[in-house]
């Protein structure tokens, strides 16, 4: 499947980084889906080549919960 722009594909992903941030805020983790998005966006999806749209769910969904937060805390830092 191909996407014509970036707000498309994250349209598309939209539903899994609700499921996401909802897993977190259980977990304490108060998160935008946009902060989610963003970090992996440049942690993960920036050093891998041809996602599939099953590929960028799987990411988003088994998200490291710890690196995220340590991610966030280093960008209030700034």
């Amino acid at each position: 499947m191909e996407f014509k722009n970036i707000k498309e594909l994250y349209e598309r992903v939209y539903p899994a980084l609700l499921i996401k941030k909802r897993e977190l805020k259980q977990k304490g983790i108060f998160v935008t889906e946009n902060e989610i998005w963003i970090y992996l966006s440049i942690n993960i999806f920036k050093n891998k080549e041809n996602l599939t749209l099953a590929d960028i769910v799987n990411e988003i969904l088994k998200l490291d919960n710890i690196k995220l937060q340590e991610y966030l805390s280093k960008k209030e830092e700034f």
